[in-house]
């Protein structure tokens, strides 16, 4: 028995077919694949919400207590925070998860007071149709998988089952691959993010640059004097060979000219 694979015109998955007669199996395992794409998926709109807030506060302190209220309210939880300073700004960055049944009462939340809002941006993706195919992909695939075992135990020799294993793990790959892209979009969808910006500035205070006292300011610029003095010497001791060549050239120097002034 030869296992081969061809493709369906409908679904674009593989069919399994064998080499004998009437090819029975691969119209069973297509009349399966029509059921289960003619069977309704009772699926409601998947719908990705992303978004993110920024404001103005007067104690920054007070609004962080405010959103982590929020937070254990609406059974949301806390993905990163970090607070920057730029200037006299403080500013305090959340990203948030929230359940996506809660993400607009959790918005209105943040709003709800006399802060400011700087900026506001709430984006939705619809992936249901992503969704919805990957739910079919994965529901055939699990069918030929059935399919491929049920031959495992009837093959009839081991090039067959060696056949027949491969096409196995090669689906296996492919269940997960499938798998994990719909659990990923799944998470998406049932926790939207929001990005809370929270600004405060900072009063300015104005502190008088503090002037050194004049004695003491004497006494170090003496000492300061005093050890540049000291370095000048270390210098002087740690050329004394160049020095010594120095002087002697110049005291040639004179020398010669005096002699040629006298001639």
């Amino acid at each position: 028995m030869v296992v081969m694979l061809s493709c369906n015109s409908k679904s674009g998955e593989p069919v399994l077919a064998t080499d004998f007669g009437a090819s029975s199996e691969q119209m069973m395992l297509e009349e399966d694949l029509e059921v289960a794409q003619n069977e309704p998926l009772a699926i409601e709109r998947k719908l990705i919400k992303n978004g993110s807030i920024a404001i103005e506060v007067r104690d920054i302190k007070t609004e962080k207590i405010k959103v982590d209220s929020l937070v254990r309210r609406f059974q949301a939880y806390v993905d990163k925070e970090t607070t920057n300073r730029y200037g006299n700004k403080t500013m305090l960055m959340i990203t948030i998860r929230i359940p996506s049944h809660h993400f607009e009462k959790f918005i209105a939340g943040i709003e709800n007071g006399e802060n400011k809002i700087t900026s506001k941006e709430i984006k939705t993706e619809d992936v249901t149709e992503e969704f919805i195919d990957l739910e079919l992909r994965l529901l055939n695939k699990r069918k030929f998988m059935t399919r491929y075992q049920e031959l495992l135990q009837s093959a009839k020799s081991i090039k067959e089952m060696l056949d027949i294993q491969e096409k196995i793990r090669a689906l296996e790959e492919e269940i997960e691959s499938t798998a994990g892209r719909l659990k990923y979009l799944t998470h998406q969808v049932s926790y939207s993010t929001l990005e809370v910006r929270i600004e405060h500035e900072n009063e300015f205070k104005y502190i008088p640059e503090k002037r050194e006292n004049a004695g003491e300011k004497l006494k170090q610029s003496l000492i300061g004097g005093w050890f540049v003095f000291v370095d000048f010497l270390y210098i002087l001791l740690y050329n004394w060979v160049f020095i010594i060549l120095i002087v002697a050239g110049l005291y040639g120097y004179l020398k010669y000219r005096q002699r040629k002034k006298s001639k």
